[in-house]
């Protein structure tokens, strides 16, 4: 995947350059975003559940949390009107993703908690060109799921969640969409794109790429050999007194009884296969000026 960067308008005395809106549904900026959704779920899971604390105000650990991460100022990283949407329609979507039933109360409390923040807490159309995004996408099962939260939450955390889900209700917020099932997001799916790293290059490889391809080889091999290693049996020492290593004879003769017990077809088969795959390796080898 590749992401192009994009000129500002002409007309401005200063150029500025800024990345296409795609970046932000890609994993470029999807998986970083994600890990720090949960890194601050998480983390406000494990302060309201200390017991050092009175977790009597749920929404005052919660902003503590907020703004020790940085969250604070989050909505001043993207300031190019297009990139800046695409953005924040995909950090409310992530966060939405954290209030399926599959998440722990705590993190599904905090999801609701930072979607509320992160939506409120968007800078107005008079403070400068900084445009806000006016309702927050979901689908109707999540919005179903969201209605159920006053009967999961006890104390302290159910009234905070019945405070904030009727806050965002009254102010009119939430564009419903069809089921998630049906595919109804744009994009349907985060990630849209993935980096897969760079690409390979065209013509004959150079002797740095042949390297690189070796030694990666060797690590690979290294890595299957050490997770094996302790399946297999060791080989008997001879010198302490112990049987000797198995010889050509016996080798032989378990091959034959090994042949015997399995079909001719398949024996005759596979020493097909070995010896082509022999012949490959040798016009490889002879091709490449080897020897």
């Amino acid at each position: 995947m590749t992401i192009r960067v994009a000129p500002s308008a002409p007309k401005t005395p200063l150029a500025l350059y800024y990345v296409q809106p795609v970046y932000y549904t890609s994993s470029l900026f999807t998986d970083p975003m994600r890990e720090d959704i949960v890194d601050l779920l998480s983390t406000f899971a494990r302060v309201y559940s200390s017991e050092s604390l009175e977790p009597e105000k749920p929404f005052e650990i919660f902003k503590s949390v907020w703004k020790k991460q940085g969250w604070d100022i989050v909505h001043l990283k993207v300031l190019d009107p297009q990139g800046r949407s695409a953005c924040l329609k995909t950090v409310l979507r992530l966060f939405l993703e954290r209030m399926g039933s599959s998440e722990h109360l705590l993190v599904r409390a905090g999801a609701i908690l930072g979607l509320y923040l992160f939506f409120m807490t968007q800078p107005s159309r008079s403070e400068g060109n900084l445009e806000p995004v006016g309702s927050i996408t979901l689908t109707i099962d999540t919005y179903q799921q969201m209605l159920s939260f006053p009967q999961i939450f006890q104390g302290p955390l159910r009234l905070c969640v019945i405070y904030v889900i009727s806050q965002l209700f009254s102010k009119q917020v939430f564009h419903v969409i069809p089921d998630s099932s049906l595919g109804p997001q744009n994009p349907r799916y985060l990630p849209h794109s993935v980096d897969h790293g760079p690409r390979k290059k065209t013509g004959r490889p150079s002797n740095q790429d042949m390297n690189q391809r070796a030694e990666k080889t060797l690590n690979e091999l290294e890595h299957e050999y050490l997770e094996t290693a302790d399946t297999r049996l060791p080989l008997p020492d001879s010198s302490s007194g112990g049987t000797a290593a198995p010889s050509a004879a016996d080798y032989i003769d378990k091959r034959d009884q090994l042949r015997a017990l399995l079909p001719t077809e398949a024996v005759q088969e596979a020493e097909a296969v070995t010896v082509e795959r022999v012949r490959e390796a040798e016009r490889h080898i002879s091709d490449k000026g080897i020897t």
